[in-house]
């Protein structure tokens, strides 16, 4: 399914179709009643999902039911509440003989939308359990939306394949991924001016200052960020925006930093997370590191800023941050051999949620070795360089999440010639 936009050129959409599961998703399952044979025969909705439901409809998404129940449990809800005839497909353990994660069961709603396999990165995948839902809709390659509504089932993923792509508590939150999902950029150039203006206020007065290499090739794009007033996973890292031992927080603030070109590969993404009180004042920053994060809190307790910005040094080509650049020039062999010897050496970083989406080749990765080692330096390692995000370097998570792979890709055919 492709599109043109406002310059006649052609372009996939994002988002092509919408799976959702039944229970504690469209309805609350606290208000079954159900039969002797335990098929339900009505139940109250999720608030504002038929709404919902109407809106997407409306936009011309096909939407499918891909669940657990009794053949007739979904036909009773849908019925009661006036939703049946929005759904395009109705697929359904008993019926298809499988049950989540089994990827018959997505499969069977995908055929019956006319989608190719290849096309499960656009289609979404809505659902309250990870064990089944989320990790079943990973497996396949759509995308994974975990619907955290109430308490009924586990909340933590237990293992990468149990994390969701994204994470909504509402419907009303369902309506505003789709519509971040639903914008279209072009590749050749980044995401800007997107956000909400009451976020982008917030979020633009602690955006993170970078300080880096005098010697440093490359510098971010984009920044795809996430607020966050409770405890919940985040949509961009393996991990979980936590209470326990950081200061009491009333507002988390996670900005995933785009740049086309680490020096050992290409594309990188590293991640800034400012924590707020009450009176949103700053009170813990934490920052990613080579696949991990840590504080960014100097020894005497306090956090480097300059005003409301919060200060950050990052490694020499390779991005890892650090409250201090006391922490580079320990390891000063290290980080000088990871961007002169190790330039290229990685060719393309596909992370798993891209795997359908990005191709994978010696010849690419030899393309890509070739023009990072163009760019093998020594650093400096004179962090006088500052980069302070601008409001409209800013985006919500989700665009920036849906234009990776799109950009990723520009720069192969860059490469390709």
């Amino acid at each position: 399914m492709e599109f043109a936009n406002s310059k006649g050129e052609s372009l996939k959409k994002n988002l092509i179709a919408i799976l959702l599961d039944l229970g504690d998703t469209i309805m609350d399952e606290g208000t079954e009643v159900k039969d002797a044979c335990e098929t339900t025969l009505s139940a109250e909705l999720i608030p504002g999902m038929s709404e919902a439901l109407r809106s997407l409809h409306a936009q011309g998404y096909p939407l499918a039911i891909v669940a657990d129940a009794r053949p007739g449990t979904p036909l009773n809800v849908l019925r009661q509440h006036g939703l049946l005839e929005l759904f395009d497909c109705l697929s359904v353990s008993e019926t298809v003989g499988a049950e989540k994660p089994d990827e018959r069961l997505f499969l069977h709603a995908l055929h019956a939308l006319n989608i190719s396999e290849d096309d499960c990165p656009r289609v979404m995948m809505v659902g309250n359990n990870l064990e089944r839902d989320i990790a079943g809709a990973n497996r396949l390659g759509l995308r994974s939306v975990y619907f955290h509504v109430n308490d009924r089932r586990r909340s933590l993923p237990l293992n990468r394949v149990e994390a969701p792509r994204h994470t909504i508590t509402s419907a009303q939150d369902l309506l505003d991924l789709v519509a971040a999902l639903s914008v279209d950029i072009p590749a050749d150039q980044p995401p800007h001016d997107l956000g909400k203006p009451e976020e982008l206020e917030l979020v633009a007065a602690f955006a993170p200052l970078i300080c880096f290499d005098e010697a440093e090739p490359f510098l971010p794009l984009a920044v795809g960020y996430a607020l966050f007033k409770h405890e919940e996973l985040s949509p961009s890292f393996f991990r979980r925006i936590q209470r326990d031992w950081r200061p009491a927080w009333a507002t988390a603030i996670e900005y995933a930093i785009w740049w086309d070109w680490d020096i050992g590969h290409l594309y990188e993404l590293e991640h800034v997370w400012v924590y707020l009180d009450e009176a949103d004042r700053l009170v813990w920053v934490e920052a990613s590191s080579h696949g991990g994060y840590a504080s960014m809190i100097l020894e005497d307790g306090t956090i480097p800023c300059d005003g409301t910005h919060p200060i950050v040094y990052s490694q020499p080509g390779k991005h890892a941050f650090s409250p201090t650049p006391h922490w580079f020039t320990m390891f000063r062999d290290l980080v000088c051999q990871a961007a002169l010897d190790y330039a290229g050496a990685e060719g393309v970083l596909i992370k798993e949620q891209y795997v359908r989406q990005i191709p994978e080749s010696r010849e690419i990765d030899a393309l890509v070795g070739n023009w990072l080692r163009r760019k093998a330096f020594t650093p400096t390692l004179k962090f006088s360089r500052q980069f302070q995000i601008r409001p409209d370097q800013l985006v919500p998570w989700p665009i920036l999440d849906a234009w990776i792979p799109a950009r990723v890709n520009w720069w192969i055919a860059q490469l390709q010639g």
